[in-house]
């Protein structure tokens, strides 16, 4: 990507005004005691997951180490060099954008849209159609283009 390309992109993801997930990451990475969570890197459900799955969802109630587990995770799969799209429902002092929908969506074209295999047009079309981005896009818009774009990457 040419320099003056990078910054188009920066200008329409920033348009987005997604929440930012690795201020999670960051800060759970920085807290983690070493050793923590690795039950889940060999439990047999994980590992078969990394070998079929797309999606990995961990649910649990608030404080049971969800950040923490998430967080070892994206840590061992980032050092086996994959590409992670990731994201933390938060609730503690972040606003009511990181418990949305639209905030997970957001987050996501943001992270895809700097991704070497994303395809930019999507993005440009995405900014274009809501003036110039001037005007916030509504959540059932995003869908085509993150259905897109997720396939994109995909394969």
């Amino acid at each position: 990507m040419l320099q003056g390309e990078t910054n188009t992109i920066i200008i329409h993801l920033e348009w987005l005004d997604a929440p930012d997930p690795s201020t999670n990451y960051v800060t759970a990475r920085d807290k983690r005691v070493e050793g923590t969570g690795t039950w889940l890197l060999n439990h047999p459900q994980f590992i078969q997951w990394k070998k079929t799955g797309h999606l990995f969802w961990l649910q649990g109630k608030a404080g049971s180490g969800k950040t923490f587990l998430c967080t070892n995770v994206i840590t061992h799969l980032q050092n086996q060099g994959h590409q992670v799209f990731y994201y933390y429902f938060d609730t503690l002092g972040s606003g009511d954008f990181k418990v949305t929908y639209k905030g997970l969506l957001a987050s996501l074209l943001v992270k895809m849209g700097m991704h070497n295999n994303f395809d930019q047009s999507i993005l440009k079309t995405l900014y274009k159609g809501h003036s110039q981005g001037t005007s916030k896009v509504p959540v059932d818009v995003t869908r085509p283009f993150r259905d897109s774009s997720l396939l994109t990457l995909a394969g």
